[in-house]
């Protein structure tokens, strides 16, 4: 990158030095330089020179953090075996890509009241099942260690899941008292400041939307509210798309500047 510096004579004889650090390109440290490094110019009132600079920027490897939210609910039984099989060729092929990767993992099945979900089969709107960690043994520990649910109805809990995500806000689901359904706070996904931020969201299954009907108004995150959290946060929506997963992840994915990819319905292309 090139620019001029135009330095005006301020006394009757005046001389001109302008610092940079070190030579043309990024030194072996990685810090910016400036080339030439100084200049010394004798002018006069009035007058001018203008010196052109070149400035080195380092090659910085990019930053990558990626949560991966999986479906847990019954139909997604045949898939989460593909996953876990997959996962350590996963954080290969990103590591492979990028100079700095962290992975964390989450899930979801669904509010635990009939008709969405399932007490007795211990369903839950949303859970971080590991911190974003650059480690990969404990990243893949963890994805072995999910195991599918119920989930009741076909919709399930993924704007909820997301806009956990993007906050970590928590919910309190009603009735009053009760800690049935309640998502504990501070369970976002912490992203680095200076990464880029994706969310993959691993589905075959439509969404419940805020108010849905049932024993009391559905108590989950409204696409409104999940859209502008994840805008808010700079998290990006990747859509792993498999079986009858509908049109909600195409519109996360356009409204973040994500993609949504689908799949086959067993997931066993997810790679």
């Amino acid at each position: 990158m090139k620019t001029m510096t135009r330095i005006l004579g301020a006394a009757a004889i005046a001389a001109a030095s302008v610092a940079g650090a070190g030579t043309a390109g990024a030194d072996h440290d990685g810090v910016p330089t400036v080339s030439p490094d100084h200049v010394d110019a004798l002018i006069l009132p009035g007058q001018s020179i203008e010196i052109e600079k070149t400035i080195g920027l380092p090659n910085l490897p990019p930053v990558l953090d990626v949560c991966l939210i999986v479906d847990l609910s019954g139909s997604y039984n045949d898939d989460l075996g593909n996953i876990k099989a997959l996962a350590p060729g996963i954080w290969d092929a990103l590591a492979a890509e990028v100079g700095d990767l962290q992975m964390g993992l989450a899930s979801f099945v669904d509010f635990p009241f009939s008709p969405w979900g399932s007490a007795g089969f211990g369903d839950y709107a949303y859970r971080l099942d590991q911190q974003l960690t650059p480690a990969k043994a404990t990243w893949v520990a963890a994805v072995n260690a999910m195991a599918t649910r119920s989930g009741n109805d076909f919709p399930e809990s993924q704007y909820e899941a997301l806009y956990q995500v993007a906050t970590g806000a928590g919910n309190d689901v009603p009735p009053p008292g009760s800690s049935l359904g309640d998502v504990a706070p501070d369970q976002q996904c912490d992203y680095r400041e200076d990464a880029t931020k994706v969310v993959v969201l691993t589905t075959d299954a439509a969404f419940h939307n805020a108010g849905d009907a049932g024993p009391f108004p559905y108590p989950g995150a409204s696409a409104a509210a999940t859209t502008t959290a994840l805008q808010a946060a700079g998290i990006k929506v990747i859509g792993l798309k498999a079986g009858l997963a509908g049109g909600e992840l195409d519109a996360l994915a356009a409204a973040t500047g994500g993609a949504v990819v689908p799949t086959s319905s067993d997931s066993s292309d997810i790679a």
